[in-house]
């Protein structure tokens, strides 16, 4: 009883350790770099849009100069009658003032400009889809192949040990003049053959491993036990959703072209701006 109860103990530990699917997908949702990349580029989008926007109000710059001369300067200009009095000079002076420039009319090019804007954060948004069902999809698929290849390394294992149980029996039969040397030649070529392909195996897992380590953005991962899961079991295909999306993207992308070359004819247009200035 001691030994059953033990064994399942360590049973359980193993399964405990061993990192499943639907975590590996949610961690990399939250650090991969491909899903990062395209949360700022929504970011950045959404505020070339208030900036595509603020610009229909113009701008607003201040300025200031100053001077120093030898003698004292009449700041202000004069105006008859004349009166000494009146005049007021300095050696120091110092001028500051603001200057308001809005556009009125440029050729539908600031109009233009925030539809533009818009569409690209509506076409961030549809990348960050693709990017997000590609990365899930990636994740599925590299990770019931490793599964695949762990389950043919394992088989191959066992036909290995066979292969050198079945070496040694044949080297005990060349002795007892059953079987000749030749047999011995043809057990250690396939024994040979094998270990090749386990090699082959090995890598594929590692390389694959380290795939899921980029996708996912961890690096330190531990990736030593997978939870095990069959590929009939997860959906792997999105072929209809991102074809959906990809039809939308094609179609925004048309959208700014267009619009783009109603800019591009604007250029011939007259353009009209208004500009006011105070200073003191």
């Amino acid at each position: 009883m001691y030994k059953i109860f033990l064994s399942g103990i360590l049973a359980f530990s193993i399964g405990a350790n061993a990192i499943t699917l639907n975590e590996l997908i949610k961690q990399a949702l939250k650090s991969s770099p491909y899903i990062k990349e395209k949360q700022l580029e929504i970011y950045q989008s959404k505020y070339e849009a208030k900036k595509a926007k603020a610009n229909r109000f113009g701008k607003l710059e201040a300025f200031s100069t100053a001077f120093r001369y030898e003698d004292k300067r009449i700041l202000y200009p004069i105006a008859t009658p004349v009166s000494i009095n009146n005049l007021v000079g300095a050696r120091d002076q110092f001028i500051l003032g603001i200057d308001y420039y809005v556009p009125i009319f440029t050729g539908f090019k600031t109009i233009e400009s925030i539809k533009i804007s818009s569409l690209k954060e509506n076409l961030s948004k549809i990348d960050y889809s693709l990017t997000k069902n590609q990365l899930i999809y990636n994740i599925k698929s590299t990770y019931t192949k490793v599964l695949e290849l762990q389950k043919q390394k394992e088989a191959i294992k066992n036909y290995l040990k066979a292969l050198k149980k079945l070496k040694e029996d044949i080297n005990l039969a060349v002795q007892q003049g059953k079987k000749a040397e030749v047999d011995i030649l043809k057990v250690e070529a396939q024994i040979k053959e094998t270990e090749s392909n386990l090699d082959k195996i090995e890598n594929s897992i590692n390389y694959l491993k380290y795939y899921l380590k980029t996708l996912v953005g961890n690096e330190n991962l531990d990736l030593s036990k997978l939870d095990d899961v069959k590929r009939e079991d997860i959906k792997l295909s999105n072929f209809n959703i991102n074809s959906l999306e990809k039809i939308q993207k094609l179609s925004v992308l048309e959208k700014i072209q267009k619009k783009k070359v109603k800019m591009a004819k604007g250029e011939y247009l007259p353009k009209v701006y208004f500009l006011a200035s105070a200073q003191r």
